[in-house]
């Protein structure tokens, strides 16, 4: 009996290593970071945007590939 709950356990150490785990957000802290500001005013970042978007979403299969390319974890930052 011995025998099989060692081989029971080293099976499950091996399938851990195939098990997805989750994702290391810790992040580190530095006090002497100095943001840069942004290189184009905001405004005009969103005005490019609203009028890209509009060909983007016209593109073939442009819903296909999205979801394609979408990774498994979102977060905010």
């Amino acid at each position: 009996m011995k025998k099989l709950d060692e081989r029971s356990a080293s099976i499950e150490r091996a399938l851990a290593a195939f098990r997805p785990q989750k994702p290391d957000l810790e992040l580190p802290i530095n006090p002497d970071f100095v943001s840069k500001p942004p290189r184009l005013p905001w405004r005009v970042m969103y005005d490019r945007s609203l009028e890209s978007l509009p060909r983007k979403l016209s593109r073939p299969n442009f819903r296909e590939r999205r979801f394609a390319e979408k990774i498994d974890v979102e977060f905010v930052l």
